[in-house]
């Protein structure tokens, strides 16, 4: 019940923020008549945020644990509320009364409120905390701590303290590179110096009546300079300071990262294959630039042209399967690198109320098929092109557990909204024929080959999908003589694909 309160205080401010914006817009100056004229924008303002916001998940998010993710997704969805009521008043009286100003001016406003309350939020849980009862030790018992690294698992180790151990733990101080950055503060706590500087530091406390008695360092081992790692080993085998590695105690990594001589060198390949630099750059040459800037122009530019076609579809989904609007699932993306792919559901839950699990048949439904059909669904894609997850062509992210662990190559780009694989049989080839024709665009990426493939997804939508045996056999030949699989046979048996078995997995999820 509390979500839904609070996501009511946001869709207040979304309502107020049309009518602050022309009160701002005007110097402050109050006008029922320039109140009346902002009422549209306001109310389709409040139309579209009901949907919109509780489509983002701004009703799930903790106020008093929001971080800039939260602050991301807030940009994001009242980008897309305006624009949406924007397009609805123009629709409806051509923005008359509207001045060009009041939509920014709107943004900035409603952003600015919607994060404010959350960092108040904040601020009252950090206040609550601090201001609780402590069960004090005796004098000097704490343990009197130095962090060595400056980054994200420095300000969790502090926070956790605050959190948890404030009357055991103190930390003294924070030691970073860069001399630049001496005497800047992470949450009240001061940079006393480089790690290098470890030995000095320590004495320095000491003259202070702080004794060091334990070293907490959250970058790896081996990131660290020589002289910090001997400064490290020298204050470890002094015996009075004891030395944890962070990561290590959240078993994120080990301490001794040395290579095995024993270990598999396909592994170490692998990773070799994922080094900016060496391969996407060398993959698509000096075209990646340009790529990017298309990619990003085009999504702008068709979210925009297809704001009618976006509410409509979301309007059907909700009316079909209900909320949630979209699905998403974790796919293996550029250097594969994972990330949340986004959905319009076309289909219902996975089980009922009593916890039994649905067939698909029964799950689908004559308008969630169209959806499909037509590859609409797929439009919240948009957004991950965008973010700079994926890009218009490029090779179509599989489910992990499809793609293939003997060639990583297709990795070595952003995957794409459509691709060669695609249009050259998507969902009617096996995954070895995709991954051939993956690697076959990877060598051959271009302008103009975009343009086809681009040109090509649209009659694949109104004529089906076909499989291109000769853009196949093409791919697979290519394959092979630069001997990228060496003893793979090309006559592969094709995997008959059910295409509701990926979004199956995702109503799992959802």
């Amino acid at each position: 019940m509390r979500k839904y309160l609070l996501l009511s205080a946001d869709l207040i401010w979304a309502f107020a923020s049309g009518f602050v914006a022309v009160f701002v817009r005007d110097n402050f100056e109050f006008s029922w008549q320039r109140m009346a004229d902002a009422a549209p924008l306001a109310i389709a303002t409040l139309g579209f945020a009901v949907i919109i916001f509780v489509a983002f998940g701004l009703h799930r998010s903790i106020w008093r644990y929001a971080s800039l993710p939260d602050l991301m997704r807030i940009m994001a969805a009242v980008t897309v509320t305006i624009l949406f009521a924007l397009f609805a008043i123009f629709a409806h009286n051509r923005l008359e009364g509207i001045a060009r100003s009041i939509p920014f001016i709107q943004w900035v406003i409603l952003v600015g409120g919607l994060t404010s309350m959350r960092i108040f939020a904040r601020l009252v849980r950090a206040r609550l905390t601090r201001d609780r009862p402590l069960v004090t030790r005796s004098a000097g018992s704490a343990d009197q701590v130095l962090v060595i690294g400056l980054n994200h698992l420095t300000e969790l180790y502090i926070r956790s303290v605050a959190e948890l151990a404030a009357d055991r733990i103190s930390v003294a101080g924070i030691l970073a590179e860069g001399k630049q950055i001496k005497g800047r503060r992470v949450q009240n706590h001061k940079v006393l110096g480089t790690p290098e500087e470890l030995a000095r530091v320590i004495a320095e406390q000491s003259i202070h009546g702080i004794e060091i008695t334990r070293i907490i360092v959250t970058v790896a081992f081996d990131k660290l300079s020589g002289p910090a790692q001997e400064a490290l080993i020298a204050a470890e085998r002094a015996g009075n300071i004891k030395l944890d590695f962070f990561a290590e105690r959240l078993g994120l990594t080990s301490r001794n990262d040395a290579p095995d001589d024993n270990a598999d060198t396909t592994s170490q390949a692998s990773s070799d294959l994922f080094q900016p630099g060496k391969t996407e750059f060398v993959v698509l040459g000096h075209y990646r630039h340009f790529k990017r800037v298309a990619d990003v122009t085009g999504a702008i530019l068709f979210f925009v042209c297809l704001i009618p076609l976006i509410a409509l579809v979301a309007l059907l989904v909700l009316l079909d399967v209900g909320l949630p609007l979209t699905f998403h699932q974790q796919r293996p993306g550029r250097f594969g690198h994972p990330f949340q792919l986004y959905k319009f559901r076309t289909m219902s839950g996975a089980h009922d109320d009593e916890g039994r699990r649905i067939p698909d048949s029964a799950r689908e439904s004559a308008l969630g098929r169209f959806i499909r059909r037509w590859r609409l669904d797929e439009l919240p894609q948009l957004y991950n092109i965008l973010a700079g997850e994926m890009s218009f062509v490029g090779p179509r992210p599989l489910l992990p557990v499809d793609q293939p662990d003997q060639d990583t190559s297709r990795l070595l780009v952003r995957p794409g909204l459509t691709g060669w694989a695609q249009v050259n049989g998507g969902r009617n080839i096996s995954i070895a024929d995709k991954t051939a024709l993956d690697v076959w665009y990877l060598v051959h990426a271009s302008f103009w080959l975009d343009m086809k493939i681009m040109l090509r997804t649209f009659v694949m939508l109104v004529s089906g999908e076909h499989r291109n045996r000769q853009a196949i056999a093409r791919a697979w030949e290519h394959i092979e003589g630069m001997k990228l699989h060496p003893g793979v046979e090309h006559d592969r048996p094709v995997t008959e694909t059910n295409p509701c078995a990926d979004e199956a997995l995702q109503q799992d999820a959802t």
